[in-house]
């Protein structure tokens, strides 16, 4: 696949080659208003929670990756995942541990290109300290999203997705 030319979030900086497709926050916090005297959220780079209303959602920030047909690259994209609270505070606990730990969780942003995979099952891998946990949907769930994990997407599907993900203007990110 071609190398693409994007300007990272992370460093402003020109890059190129596949960049990862980066959601902001969960599904769950968009168009709240900061300060919103109904809500009380704890939003970091890596953990996102509510605190109130309860009951309480507990979100982390993982990687998808999609094979990309005919090629040895992936298209990333950064993506949030809810955990039961249980999971959340034992991830918590596990998170720097290099012992592999998987944890049951839902998908918690919609992503462009699929229909419907908000609150889908995935299993959260944790990767050791320094990487982000990696998600795999559940494998006995029958939808183009979970096939296309597994299978991938052509190079053309995933350079679509890229030049709309970099339309200006979108609440994405990539880095």
């Amino acid at each position: 696949m071609e190398p693409v030319h994007f300007r990272c979030s992370c460093c402003n900086h020109p890059h190129e080659g596949l960049p990862a497709l980066t959601m902001m926050k969960p599904d769950a916090i968009v168009g709240i208003p900061e300060g919103s005297g109904e809500y009380r959220i704890e939003i970091g780079t890596e953990i996102c929670r509510i605190m109130y209303p309860k009951p309480r959602s507990s979100f982390v920030r993982a990687n998808l990756m999609l094979p990309i047909r005919g090629t040895s690259e992936v298209l990333d994209y950064g993506v949030w995942v809810r955990l039961t609270e249980r999971d959340f505070q034992r991830y918590r606990e596990l998170q720097s541990s290099i012992v592999p730990t998987m944890f049951n969780a839902r998908l918690a942003n919609e992503i462009p290109g699929y229909s419907g995979v908000l609150n889908h099952p995935v299993t959260l891998h944790l990767r050791g300290a320094t990487l982000r946990p990696m998600i795999q949907p559940d494998p006995d769930c029958d939808s183009d999203f979970a096939g296309d994990c597994v299978h991938g997407i052509t190079a053309r599907e995933a350079r679509l997705r890229i030049d709309s993900w970099l339309l200006p203007g979108t609440e994405q990110d990539a880095a």
